[in-house]
C-alpha cells in the first residue's frame, strides 16, 4: 500500500469517525430544557408553551458547547452564553433575561421578539 493511499484512507476515517461522534448544537442551536418539579424557580419558565413571554436560561447543559440553554421571551429554547456586550453574541445581542438581575447572554435576532 502506498504512502499516499495510506494517508487517504487515515484522512477518511478521521472524518468518518468525527461525523459518526455528532457535535454539541453552537451558539443559538437548538437545545433541550430540563424537566422541572412543581415549585422549582425555573418551572414557570421550562413548563410555558412558545405563546408566553418568558426568558430563563439553565447553565451547565452538556447538550450546549456554550453550556447553557436558555429561552428568550417565550422563544424556542436555544444555546446561548454570557456576554458583556453584542461583541460577544455574532449575529445577535447581548441581554439581559431577567429583569434587573445583571446576568446578560446572548439572543440571536432570530429570537427577538421586537
Amino acid at each position: 500500500m502506498t504512502r499516499g493511499l495510506q494517508a487517504g484512507l487515515i484522512i477518511a476515517f478521521v472524518i468518518l469517525g468525527l461525523g459518526l461522534m455528532g457535535c454539541a448544537p453552537d451558539l443559538y442551536g437548538e437545545c433541550q430544557l430540563p424537566e422541572a418539579e412543581p415549585g422549582d424557580p425555573l418551572a414557570t419558565c421550562i413548563m410555558q408553551d412558545e405563546t408566553q413571554s418568558v426568558s430563563c436560561v439553565v447553565e451547565e447543559q452538556t447538550e450546549c458547547d456554550t453550556g447553557a440553554c436558555g429561552r428568550y421571551q417565550g422563544s424556542s429554547p436555544f444555546c446561548t452564553q454570557r456576554c458583556t456586550s453584542n461583541d460577544d453574541c455574532g449575529s445577535g445581542e447581548c441581554l439581559e433575561f431577567v429583569f434587573q438581575s445583571g446576568v446578560t447572554y446572548c439572543v440571536n435576532n432570530e429570537n427577538l421578539n421586537r
